[in-house]
């Protein structure tokens, strides 16, 4: 997705978040928009994960299409880095 704000371009990320059974919203304060520097392909800001357990809890939560593990989140991707260990899993 691409915005143009005035005459500069701003590159945005959907993120999508799915729900098993009837877990309830913990904060209110959680704001939509993330406004961070970029980085890496495909990489989400730190502040993404950080927001979702603010919003939902200490619940299971797993990130699909992940590109490397977060503790706290059981990652799903193939392209998925063990950062303790350095290899491939």
């Amino acid at each position: 997705m691409i915005i143009k704000i005035q005459s500069s371009f701003i590159l945005a990320e959907l993120c999508l978040l799915g729900k098993i059974g009837q877990p309830q919203r913990i904060s209110k304060e959680v704001k939509q928009i993330v406004i961070a520097p970029r980085s890496k392909h495909s990489e989400k800001p730190k502040e993404v994960r950080n927001r979702i357990v603010k919003l939902m809890g200490d619940l299971p939560r797993i990130e699909l299409f992940a590109r490397e593990k977060t503790d706290g989140w059981d990652s799903w991707g193939n392209e998925v880095f063990d950062i303790s260990n350095e290899k491939y899993i």
